[in-house]
């Protein structure tokens, strides 16, 4: 995994803007803290492999929920 500083500050603007949902629930869901995830945005830290792996695990754990709330609206669909 890249941890250039430029990449990953971008990477995580991405998905702070295409997640959807509120930064601290994005913290929450990865078990780092908000003031974490703000200073890594705007560059006062680098976030370490391990915190991105855990915000990449919280990604998909919350992808997975969603996938099975919209697996159980299409079966109530018809």
């Amino acid at each position: 995994m890249s941890t250039d500083s430029e990449y990953v500050r971008a990477m995580l603007r991405r998905i702070v803007d295409e997640c959807g949902v509120p930064q601290a629930q994005l913290a929450e869901d990865a078990g780092v803290s908000y003031a974490s995830i703000r200073s890594w945005l705007i560059g006062r830290r680098s976030p370490e492999p391990d915190s991105l792996r855990k915000l990449a695990e919280g990604l998909r754990t919350r992808a997975a929920k969603l996938e099975e709330l919209a697996a159980e609206l299409e079966a109530d669909s018809s």
